[in-house]
């Protein structure tokens, strides 16, 4: 910077502070040398302090517009930063154009999904677009549900587009266990029961023995109620005891012989508990979870590991025995006869030499035909 007689002299940036004053300088010099000093009240300069600490941030920070130094803003904001012991990494954003300083502020929920990282069992086509229906929050995880717009569009074919689920939609033509549901990403999970009265049909969504839900029709019957996995017991104040589901619920005054990782009947209607089963050795299974999901069988050993996941041995209807987390496990049913009905192939997961040899089958049968 020139003074009125045409002498470089040093850049001046006075900060008010409550005790004393404070500046920052920056000489005009080739290696762009940044001096922290202190201004006392009668205006002598009395010396540098912490130049190191700050010359070499600065230094790699600084615009240069021929051989003068255009950096009071930013020589103002880092000296703000040095006195407030915030890291410069933490202090600026990269990228172009005017800088400023980052404030660590959440922005909120992600409303984007792009179709190659939804989940693979929602079974979407990857040329059909660049986004996928993003969950609603609801009573399932993201990644263990399917959306109403899915299975209405892709599902049961009864809409060919976006806009056609959200008429079908807002004429409240669909049911979630029992309650009107108008969001279209709404999130329908595993033993729910998704009806439609308009056409008489009920369907619970299960697993089949590839991980991928299926919509399982049921009767109206069975639709009146689902099972629900107690995830936990606890008591509340005044000692008023309730258990939480895997759907989300909250049940005060359950049976007390109800514990956690038991299965509850519960009616849709009421809302209260009809009946519960007993995750014992004996009874039967679906596996909701890992590399076996939609495997259906019967408990014949828990495994328990001190610090670790408790293990659970399942045997199939065919006599195969698998291995899982007991978190992957839900008790369907009392002994070997299950509570809902089972979609086809009843829980049974066949080799790959047994389903070419069935598609084989098949084929010929079609071809005699």
């Amino acid at each position: 910077m020139q003074n009125e007689a045409g002498e470089m002299t040093d850049l001046y940036i006075p900060r008010k502070c409550s005790a004393t004053n404070r500046l920052i300088t920056a000489k005009d010099h080739a290696s762009v040398q940044i001096n922290v000093g202190h201004l006392d009240e009668s205006g002598v300069y009395t010396g540098q302090f912490s130049t190191f600490a700050l010359s070499g941030f600065i230094r790699a920070q600084l615009f240069l517009s021929g051989d003068r130094v255009f950096a009071l803003g930013f020589l103002r904001r880092a000296y703000s930063a040095f006195r407030g012991g915030v890291g410069a990494s933490e202090c600026w954003r990269g990228g172009g154009g005017r800088r400023r300083r980052s404030n660590n502020m959440a922005r909120g929920l992600k409303k984007h999904l792009k179709r190659l990282n939804a989940p693979k069992h929602w079974m979407l086509d990857k040329l059909g677009g660049a986004f996928a229906p993003k969950p609603s929050s609801g009573p399932h995880k993201a990644r263990e549900c399917l959306p109403l717009i899915l299975i209405l569009r892709n599902k049961l074919k009864y809409a060919l587009t976006y806009r056609e689920v959200i008429a079908i939609l807002m004429q409240r033509h669909v049911m979630v266990d029992g309650k009107v549901r108008t969001d279209k990403t709404y999130p329908a999970g595993f033993m729910d029961v998704v009806s439609i009265p308009k056409t008489n049909e009920n369907f619970r969504l299960l697993y089949d023995t590839k991980g991928r839900f299926r919509l399982h029709s049921v009767r109206d019957e069975e639709a009146k109620f689902k099972l629900c996995k107690v995830r936990s017991v606890r008591f509340g104040q005044k000692g008023i005891p309730y258990l939480n589901t895997y759907d989300g619920r909250t049940i005060r005054y359950p049976d007390p012989l109800i514990k956690a990782n038991d299965t509850i009947k519960l009616d849709l209607e009421t809302n209260k508990i009809v009946d519960f089963i007993k995750f014992d050795v004996g009874n039967v299974v679906m596996v909701t979870g890992g590399r076996n999901t939609g495997r259906v069988g019967v408990i014949k050993n828990r495994e328990k590991h001190k610090g670790s996941f408790e293990t659970i041995h399942v045997q199939d209807a065919t006599g195969h025995e698998f291995a899982t987390r007991m978190g992957n496990v839900f008790t369907v049913g009392k002994g070997t006869k299950p509570w809902v009905s089972l979609p086809k192939g009843k829980g049974i997961k066949l080799s790959i030499i047994e389903e070419a040899r069935k598609r084989l089958a098949a084929a010929g049968a079609t071809a005699t035909a």
